[in-house]
């Protein structure tokens, strides 16, 4: 009698052992706290996101980045079919945006006053940094937050059609 296994014992003990391996482990993974309302973002996340919406599309007559939802088109983005394409584009840079503010101004971005906040946003737009890929972080938020203030209301952002109304679109 041999001490040998045969290949297909081998493989299913092999297998068995990797599906039990990849299981997570009773209470290693927090679970995400998402934003009210939102499916991907959490609520510093959301926080930040309004932020800079409303950065880019400041109020003044008209609603402006947070008023008209933006957070909830781009949140919506990213919880869809393709965010995938996105996500970590997202968690990067906006870790970045968080971390650039408490480096130079001690608080959170949403936190700071707006002149702060357009500093850090001005920076990250002319490419200001040591990796170009904030530069493009950058081009895909500015596309995303157009999109959502702009942008059929049906896909969550342009609350009650804000812009729409300021630009005289039916719709």
């Amino acid at each position: 009698m041999s001490n040998s296994i045969d290949r297909r014992n081998f493989l299913k003990a092999a297998g068995g052992t990797v599906a039990i391996a990849s299981l997570p482990v009773m209470g290693t993974t927090t679970p995400r706290t998402l934003a009210p309302g939102c499916k991907y973002f959490t609520g510093p996340q959301a926080a930040l996101i309004e932020s800079i919406a409303e950065q880019m599309i400041p109020s003044d007559a008209d609603p402006g980045g947070k008023a008209a939802g933006v957070v909830f088109y781009i949140d919506g983005v990213l919880a869809g079919p393709y965010g995938k394409f996105y996500r970590s584009n997202y968690e990067e840079g906006l870790a970045m945006i968080d971390a650039t503010s408490q480096k130079q101004f001690g608080n959170a971005f949403a936190s700071v006053s707006s002149d702060h906040q357009a500093t850090i946003l001005q920076d990250l737009q002319a490419g200001h940094s040591r990796r170009e890929s904030r530069h493009e972080f950058f081009g895909l938020l500015w596309r995303h937050v157009m999109e959502g203030y702009y942008g059929d209301p049906s896909h969550g952002g342009n609350r009650d059609g804000a812009s729409w109304k300021m630009i005289n679109f039916e719709g």
